[in-house]
């Protein structure tokens, strides 16, 4: 019995409790492996979650992208030819491999969005953080020494 996609996403979006920018068939290894694996991919927030396939509920490897040091196109795009990404993380390196140039271009504009839109949210929570810490700083400067 095949179950309906809508209720699959439905599901991981409960899961995982982040908004779906994009999902599609991939391949993915680690640089010290042999061969591709092939996955379903869903890039939720600023995580790419990997599936064994569509109808999986729960994810299988998951991929922090806010760790992304770097992003490098193995090959240059070619209509006819595969799509290899190098993704350096902190922690490891990745490399994401699409049939479809067009698709692999398509993750790469998802992924380097995410990417830039987090490290711009987390900057600004940093300056949020240090300016309502100054204030409080200054408060209690102003509140020790009365006039």
């Amino acid at each position: 019995m095949s179950v309906n996609p809508r209720v699959v996403h439905k599901r991981r979006a409960t899961i995982t409790a982040l908004p779906l920018y994009y999902s599609g068939h991939l391949l993915k290894k680690h640089t010290e492996d042999k061969d591709f694996k092939s996955y379903y991919g869903e890039l939720r927030g600023a995580t790419l979650f990997l599936y064994t396939d569509d109808t999986q509920d729960t994810y299988t490897e998951k991929l922090d992208l806010e760790q992304l040091k770097s992003m490098e196109l193995n090959s240059p795009y070619q209509r006819k030819t595969p799509t290899i990404f190098t993704l350096t993380l902190l922690s490891e390196e990745v490399q994401l491999k699409m049939d479809n140039p067009d698709t692999g271009e398509e993750w790469r504009g998802y992924i380097l969005t995410v990417v830039k839109v987090s490290k711009h949210a987390h900057i600004h929570r940093e300056r949020e953080r240090d300016a309502t810490n100054s204030t409080e700083y200054c408060w209690v400067l102003v509140k020790k020494n009365p006039k």
